[in-house]
C-alpha cells in the first residue's frame, strides 16, 4: 500500500529528523513525490541526472550492466 498524500512528508524520512519546520518547508518545495510500478526503472546507469531519490515505501534493486 502506498502512502497517501497526507502522510507524504519529509518528517517521515530519518535523514531529515534534525531539521526544523522552516528547513523542512524549504526542502519540501523542491521535492517531487513519485510512484513507480513494480519492475519500472527509476534511474538509468550513466544518466546525467542530478536528482536525489529517497525510497519511502517498498523496495528497489540496483543493477549495473
Amino acid at each position: 500500500m502506498l502512502p497517501d498524500v497526507a502522510t507524504r512528508t519529509l518528517k517521515n524520512i530519518g535523514l531529515f529528523t534534525g531539521l526544523d519546520e522552516a528547513e523542512l518547508t524549504h526542502l519540501h518545495k523542491t521535492c517531487k513525490w513519485r510512484n513507480y510500478r513494480n519492475g519500472e526503472r527509476i534511474l538509468e546507469s550513466g544518466s546525467s541526472t542530478r536528482e536525489v531519490f529517497f525510497l519511502v515505501h517498498g523496495s528497489a534493486s540496483a543493477v549495473n550492466y
